[in-house]
């Protein structure tokens, strides 16, 4: 039996990080979609939604035909403003998730930050087991962990696979 090939669609894939991955998948061949919601590269399949709507979510992913998402949608954490980075972070996760589910999407993957396990001080041999800080260093890292915890307590639900990356220092050129 030959394996399905894996649709994705890139949420935030007009950002640093999605556009890099949805170049990534281009360059292998992959077909591959983005949804954000402003259209900077004509050379994907563009979806503008809301993240927080799980309606609309949901429709972009039965119109690309997903397999799998790669979620990098976020807020910059330089703009410093706690309810926008819960609404899209926390509440748009929770959207993507639902619609993830209701439309039969296999696999979920999410960008988080290393940012969600620091405390301020060093981090010494540590892995994915240790959990955020009791008081977390910021609001965009406290949304970070929350949204984070809710894709891994998502895992297995509905058909749903899950995982959540933890990328540091993200720098480099194209925005």
């Amino acid at each position: 039996m030959t394996p399905t090939k894996e649709v994705y669609l890139v949420i935030g894939g007009s950002g640093f990080v999605g556009r890099h991955i949805v170049q990534q998948l281009l360059d292998r061949g992959d077909t591959v979609a983005s949804l954000d919601i402003v259209q900077r590269y004509h050379d994907v399949p563009f979806y503008s939604a809301d993240i927080t709507d799980e309606g609309q979510v949901a429709e972009a992913l039965r119109k690309s035909g997903t397999t799998c998402i790669i979620h990098t949608a976020s807020p910059p954490a330089t703009i410093n403003n706690p309810t926008v980075f819960f609404k899209v972070n926390v509440d748009g996760t929770k959207a993507i998730i639902a619609a993830a589910v209701a439309t039969r999407v296999r696999k979920l993957v999410y960008t988080s930050s290393a940012g969600v396990v620091f405390d301020g001080g060093d981090l010494i041999d540590i892995d994915e087991r240790l959990p955020p800080p009791e008081v977390p260093l910021d609001s965009y890292n406290d949304s970070k962990a929350k949204a984070e915890a809710i894709v891994l307590e998502a895992n297995g639900k509905g058909g749903l696979l899950t995982v959540a990356i933890r990328p540091a220092g993200i720098f480099g050129c194209v925005q």
